[in-house]
């Protein structure tokens, strides 16, 4: 019996289930963000690069500029993971699944080749979505993610959460840090 529980335990794939970003504040994100902004996905794709690596390319349309924006403009967004159209599927903790038509708020750094990415994955890219009187509203998931502390500590995943607070007030918040620390805009 027992060399079947070994053989079992043995046999069970190692499942990373967490990927590891630095835990930034509301600040701490709004002052590193190269650009933060509301808007929509208009269309995705998945591809894959010569090294093997899956992630999905979107254009994002801004609807409500930040920070070194403009409202109209479309930026292509790129995150790890998706789906091939040959069915291959790839996922990253902690990474956002974007698609057609959805909202969201943005920390975005701006890689090379005019290539947006979210700050700290899902950490930075917000979903919102619309309540009962039309009012669109954000959270933050941090399932998939391990936020770590600069010192390289475990952060308090509460501290970091955002449940459904109404996108005027976290557009608010981010106007004050960035208001209070001017330094990159």
């Amino acid at each position: 019996m027992k060399r079947v529980w070994l053989l079992v335990f043995l046999l069970i794939p190692a499942v990373t289930t967490a990927s590891t970003v630095v835990a930034l504040t509301l600040p701490e994100l709004s002052q590193r963000a190269d650009v933060i902004a509301f808007g929509s996905i208009l269309s995705t794709e998945t591809q894959m690069d010569a090294s093997g690596r899956i992630f999905t390319t979107a254009e994002f349309k801004v609807q409500r500029a930040i920070k070194s924006a403009k409202a109209g403009e479309i930026l292509i967004l790129r995150v790890p993971g998706g789906r091939l159209p040959n069915g291959l599927t790839a996922h990253t903790s902690g990474a956002p699944r974007l698609e057609t038509d959805q909202k969201w708020f943005g920390f975005f750094y701006r890689a090379p080749n005019q290539i947006y990415l979210p700050l700290g994955l899902s950490l930075g890219l917000l979903p919102a979505v619309q309540d009962s009187r039309g009012k669109y509203r954000v959270s933050r998931n941090l399932a998939g993610l391990s936020l770590m502390t600069g010192s390289g500590r475990r952060a308090d995943d509460q501290s970091y959460q955002i449940n459904k607070l109404p996108l005027e007030d976290l557009i608010e918040q981010v106007r004050t840090s960035l208001a209070r620390n001017p330094g990159k805009e």
